[in-house]
């Protein structure tokens, strides 16, 4: 009995194997000028014939080169919600000392 792979399966499963840490190992050695066809046929392969692929790869070189142009703002930002005006509506009540 012939062994018939199922054309989907492949697909899939050549899909798992590109995923994004790879892509961006992929975009990080492209923007060092290194050979990236020789170096991630799989992804390349992927770029080629995967909207879904073209898209994350396109996001994540954006954000590596912005990176490397210093263009990303590195200071964290935290929220600090202002709930004064709950003091004001007579919810929150002052401590007061027993």
């Amino acid at each position: 009995m012939a062994n018939k792979t199922d054309p989907a399966r492949t697909k899939r499963a050549a899909d798992e194997e590109v995923n994004d840490l790879t892509i961006a190992e992929y975009v990080a050695a492209e923007l060092d000028g290194q050979p990236v066809a020789q170096l991630f046929p799989q992804v390349q392969e992927q770029l080629q014939s995967s909207a879904h692929t073209r898209k994350i790869y396109e996001h994540l070189r954006a954000i590596e080169l912005a990176e490397r142009e210093g263009r990303l703002d590195s200071k964290e930002r935290t929220f600090t919600a202002d709930l004064s005006f709950l003091k004001n509506k007579g919810v929150i009540r002052a401590k007061t000392h027993r």
